[in-house]
């Protein structure tokens, strides 16, 4: 998977959804995103940093819809999740692994594009 795809999937999947993805640019030595909104009177074009896309788990659950991610995992990955008294492992929502995911791959030094390759 693209970045494009991810924001596009995410946009179908219902983040954002008032909005369309326009392209990609560089604000401040920052990469963004491009949109224009359609939900005022008058269309307003807007950018927000890839990476805060990639850390709104609103953004990754909406692309599990889209991607049928629909079932449950155990954590992993280095992360884990325990009930109250430490001896459960919990399932994550297969989002939610991917999102972790994302995460750790970045601070192993890995892009977000090859990452998302990964998907």
């Amino acid at each position: 998977m693209y970045k494009q795809e991810f924001i596009e999937k995410a946009i179908k999947g219902g983040w954002r959804e008032q909005c369309r993805f326009v392209g990609f640019g560089k604000l401040e030595a920052t990469d963004v995103a491009y949109f224009k909104s359609y939900d005022f009177e008058d269309t307003q074009e807007w950018s927000m940093p890839i990476t805060g896309i990639l850390l709104d788990p609103l953004a990754w659950q909406a692309v599990g819809k889209v991607e049928g991610w629909e079932e449950k995992m155990p954590a992993g990955r280095g992360w884990s999740y325990h009930d109250q008294d430490r001896a459960t492992v919990m399932l994550l929502d297969i989002w939610e692994c991917n999102m972790h995911s994302c995460m750790q791959a970045l601070i192993e030094g890995k892009t977000i594009e090859q990452f998302l390759s990964t998907l």
